[in-house]
């Protein structure tokens, strides 16, 4: 049983599908099935059971997953403890959310000067506490809304104002503080709902029992931006967003801040490279 084979085998057990295992790792289908086939023999049990074209993960396997993500942990710590180890390149795998790549990939570009290589994704929220376990991921850049578990250190990297807008011709610009009820007359144009703002908006007029107006439902707050300055609509946006055309106003029931947050796995926390990056990052809210 070899590091190579338990890279293998996570990804089997992560996507219960060997092609995707396969590209995950760089190599053939077929090799992915002689690693495995290797693994079980070596082990003496049955990983998975092939149903069509289902993969289903035996109790031993799904016993063995969290060992071998630990065991990929360790030897990447070790790694990195070793000075410069010969003929090993060092990594940092690092996720970042659709929000952050979309508003503050350029800055994170900037503040990280590391003397390792970097490798970059995007990771939807769903996929972002499996990856960090499997340690696909090492240092995830997200909003504060990822889902916790006492596996996952969590440290705020930093914070920017709300502020609710619509531009200065809407009749919103009449009361400088406003319900949510009030508000809920009024169309929105807000992103997605696998945004952090999105969702705290819908959270609050869930609450409240409130219908929500949408008059769009855009990826891009430039966009929801232009949308909001020459519509009847509003939005929330981050207070750097405002110019001479929006008007911002108050609405207590709605967010007022947003956090950008690293996370790691609580096994990584005292890495050196890990720690240094994160020094440097905690410079992207200045």
């Amino acid at each position: 049983m070899d590091i190579i084979q338990l890279k293998t085998f996570v990804s089997v057990a992560h996507y219960l599908n060997f092609t995707r295992a396969a590209e995950d790792n760089h190599i053939t289908q077929s090799a992915v099935t002689k690693r495995m086939k290797k693994l079980e023999e070596e082990l003496g049990v049955s990983l998975f059971e092939i149903a069509g074209k289902q993969v289903i993960p035996t109790s031993a396997a799904k016993q063995l997953l969290p060992k071998a993500e630990e065991i990929l942990r360790l030897h990447k710590n070790t790694l990195e403890t070793i000075q410069n180890p010969e003929g090993v390149t060092l990594t940092l795998s690092i996720g970042l959310s659709l929000y952050v790549v979309q508003e503050y990939f350029d800055v994170i570009i900037a503040a990280t000067n590391v003397p390792l290589q970097l490798n970059w994704f995007s990771v939807e929220r769903d996929e972002i506490v499996p990856f960090i376990k499997a340690g696909k991921i090492d240092l995830m850049i997200a909003t504060s809304d990822v889902p916790l578990s006492d596996e996952l250190h969590k440290e705020v990297l930093c914070r920017e104002k709300l502020v609710c807008t619509t531009n200065k011709r809407n009749t919103l610009t009449i009361p400088e503080n406003i319900s949510l009820n009030e508000l809920s007359q009024y169309s929105a144009v807000l992103t997605r709902t696998d945004y952090s703002i999105r969702n705290s908006v819908n959270a609050a007029f869930s609450a409240a029992e409130l219908g929500l107006k949408l008059f769009a439902e855009l990826n891009s707050l430039s966009a929801i931006k232009q949308v909001v300055k020459s519509h009847d609509a509003w939005s929330i946006l981050p207070e750097r967003y405002l110019d001479n055309d929006l008007h911002g106003f108050s609405c207590s029931d709605l967010p007022t801040t947003l956090e950008i947050c690293a996370y790691t796995h609580i096994d990584r926390v005292k890495s050196n490279l890990l720690l240094s990056v994160l020094a440097q990052l905690t410079m992207i809210g200045n």
